[in-house]
């Protein structure tokens, strides 16, 4: 049970019984009075000509009234006390509920806030993407009508920085599996057209690796290859982009791409290198094992 639902349930639990009491308390005074005037009539019957045997009995009935008068008055008063001290209980109560539903308020607003905040970043990456996207149909105009067939296994988006450390033993490790990597330093020769190269690895690829770093996220070239491969998987219905977190946290990624952060992915510091490769032939059409394995 939350703090908050304890007490809400001690808060009904002493109106209650401060209701009960009161209701004692009621009823007690009622008898006070109904004792009380019974006595006073008693007493009014005794006049100078009242006999002696009848004043006696009449005096008798006043003594007992009295007493029960007594411990009805002594009954008022523990009553009484009762609902002062659960009142008082009660009110420490309330300002307690008070305070926590304050605090459930606020965490709800935050909630609701965050909420509204995801969905803005949403809409703005939204934003970015097709903007991106309406630059890279502008700069490659051929890129609409590039064959459909696929050429490639998988097309990697990475940034110049991550290459040693990560992608090149990558791309690596996934041509030996007898897999066609798209990758700049594996496919562009002397005198190749850049653009009209990613172009076409980007538009005649199964899949797009995107390997999500700190650099990546500083590029703008990094970005539009994304956007394309974006474009294709929006336009395929169907999943493409094989997101890698590469030295970035949920966080990072989330605050980059919200879409992204969204999508499942391998992470560099929690895999090796063998281990994310094998994890990606799982994904990629034809898998082959490489001759290492067999």
């Amino acid at each position: 049970m939350s703090v908050l639902s304890t007490y809400q349930s001690k808060v009904g639990r002493l109106r209650g019984e401060i209701a009960s009491l009161n209701k004692k308390l009621g009823s007690e005074k009622s008898n006070q009075a109904k004792k009380s005037k019974e006595a006073n009539s008693t007493a009014a019957t005794i006049t100078k000509n009242t006999s002696a045997s009848s004043r006696k009995t009449k005096l008798k009935k006043i003594d007992r009234l009295n007493g029960e008068l007594g411990k009805i008055q002594k009954n008022i008063g523990n009553l009484e006390a009762a609902i002062a001290s659960k009142t008082k209980e009660l009110h420490s109560a309330e300002q307690r509920l008070s305070k926590e539903q304050g605090k459930e308020d606020k965490k709800r607003r935050d909630t609701e806030l965050k909420h509204e905040d995801t969905l803005t970043r949403k809409v703005r990456e939204r934003n970015r993407l097709e903007r991106l996207q309406s630059e890279l149909s502008a700069e490659y105009p051929d890129y609409e009508r590039v064959e459909d067939d696929t050429e490639y296994d998988l097309f990697i988006s990475h940034a110049s920085q991550d290459k040693d450390d990560f992608v090149e033993p990558l791309a690596g490790i996934l041509t030996k599996m007898g897999f066609r990597v798209w990758y700049d330093d594996f496919i562009l020769k002397v005198g190749d057209s850049i653009s009209r190269s990613i172009d076409k690895g980007i538009a005649r690829s199964s899949y797009g690796l995107v390997v999500l770093s700190p650099h990546f996220f500083a590029k703008q070239w990094t970005q539009r290859e994304l956007a394309g491969l974006t474009t294709r998987e929006v336009a395929g219905r169907k999943k493409l982009i094989l997101p890698v977190w590469h030295n970035v946290t949920h966080e990072d990624v989330m605050e980059y791409s919200p879409t992204l952060a969204d999508k499942k992915a391998l992470d560099t510091r929690q895999m090796d290198l063998e281990e994310i490769a094998r994890s990606i032939a799982e994904v990629l059409p034809g898998t082959e094992t490489p001759d290492n394995e067999q």
